[in-house]
């Protein structure tokens, strides 16, 4: 951990860092967390990122891209009278690229959740259910993280973990349902009529205006926890939501970081 600079704003896609009040300095330290790696004869440091906001950052930035393909490409065919919508062979790479970056902020928006419902778990954890012969199971991190679906942990588990209601009620529910169906498809495509052809059906909800709404659920999912809690945990990523950031009091700074004060002086 290490101070940050003090004119330096932060990425939003850092780790959020730990603010600590020192009672004798009188003084609040804001510390950052690095990553430190050795590599062919290398130290490299750099400052931790938040891998659920990276995801999100590229779900956001290949939405807009494919938001405006859409606009310009789809659009468009939807609004002549013709009953038919066809792509010549001039339109056709440019129909590619806007599925690429679709599937792209698709496939992101759900890892940013499904990284989300992961992480919230704590390592002794568990999670008690009756299955359909009324038998109890006691499911550890590691078979909820196998087995679950990422619906059935950010529904279920993770409400009960951050003391919140679950977002059944909420309207972006049924979209984000939606979303993971769609994930599922593309991820787990199938063969059909004796593996002669390939289903790509998931293709259909790419020519609706609604897949924009149903992959900005992703977003909205993690946002409504990230608001539902009073203090911000450190995987929350930073500008999402509304939690307060909690500070630790200790006694003496210098007593707990004189290493950090150490090096830094070296």
């Amino acid at each position: 951990m290490k101070k940050p600079s003090k004119n330096k704003l932060p990425d939003r896609r850092e780790l959020r860092p730990v603010f600590i009040h020192a009672e004798k300095q009188v003084k609040t330290f804001v510390l950052g967390q690095n990553e430190i790696y050795e590599l062919n004869k290398k130290v490299i440091d750099f400052t931790a990122p938040n891998n659920i906001a990276i995801c999100l950052n590229i779900s956001n930035r290949e939405y807009e891209i494919a938001l405006q393909k859409f606009l310009k490409l789809i659009s468009p065919k939807f609004n002549n009278k013709s009953t038919r919508i066809t792509f010549d062979e001039t339109e056709i790479s440019e129909l590619y690229d806007y599925f690429e970056h679709l599937q792209i902020s698709l496939l992101f928006a759900y890892t940013a959740v499904e990284a989300f419902g992961n992480i919230a778990i704590p390592e002794n954890y568990t999670f008690e259910k009756f299955n359909n012969k009324k038998v109890k199971e006691i499911w550890t991190k590691e078979s909820i993280e196998r087995w679950l679906s990422t619906s059935e942990k950010i529904g279920e588990i993770l409400p009960a973990i951050l003391g919140v209601e679950p977002p059944f009620n909420e309207a972006f529910w049924p979209q984000f349902k939606k979303l993971e169906q769609i994930r599922n498809e593309i991820i787990h495509q199938k063969t059909v009529n004796d593996k002669r052809n390939v289903s790509s059906k998931y293709l259909h909800e790419f020519f609706s205006r609604d897949i924009f709404d149903i992959i900005r659920a992703g977003f909205l999912l993690i946002e409504y926890f990230c608001s539902k809690v009073e203090y911000a945990l450190i995987y929350f990523p930073l500008g999402v939501g509304t939690p307060k950031q909690q500070i630790v009091v200790i006694d003496d700074f210098e007593k707990y970081f004189a290493s950090i004060n150490d090096h830094e002086e070296k």
